[in-house]
């Protein structure tokens, strides 16, 4: 029987970006896969969730740091690593629900470093999945406005 790899799921709208981190953390020994959005995201997650999440905190349709308040509270288990080129520092993730911050234009290996140094999930022994209540994330355009506002 062959050892699981632990699963990762990359949330980035920019497809060289996602192809990029995707074939360097496989080629790392890590089962990833990758997504554009949020929703789909979301769709993936609610299928199979990863042990390790990185999001772009700009993305389309919604922002990144309300995706990632949802998945927080949604699934607490998944390690999620936020990603950006606007923003920096540490405080990144406290404001961003994350338990790390990686920014973009940086070493992989610093990308690489972080997923050694956080823990495994502790549903890494794997007891069925059983996913919580949908989520309804809206975009800003889909959200009733306020005329008075």
């Amino acid at each position: 029987m062959s050892e699981r790899k632990p699963s990762l799921l990359i949330v980035n709208d920019e497809p060289s970006m996602r192809r990029r981190l995707l074939q360097s953390l496989t080629q790392n020994g890590f089962a990833a896969r990758s997504v554009a959005d949020s929703y789909s995201a979301l769709v993936e997650i609610y299928h199979e969730a990863p042990d390790f999440l990185i999001s772009d905190l700009s993305l389309p349709g919604n922002s990144g740091f309300e995706f990632l308040r949802v998945v927080r509270t949604q699934f607490p288990s998944i390690r999620v690593i936020a990603m950006s080129s606007a923003y920096s520092g540490d405080e990144v993730t406290c404001v961003a629900s994350a338990d790390a911050f990686f920014e973009k234009g940086t070493s992989l290996d610093a990308l690489l470093g972080i997923l050694k140094f956080l823990p495994l999930p502790e549903r890494w022994a794997r007891q069925p999945f059983v996913a919580p209540a949908p989520v309804c994330i809206t975009s800003s355009a889909d959200r009733p406005h306020d005329a008075n506002a």
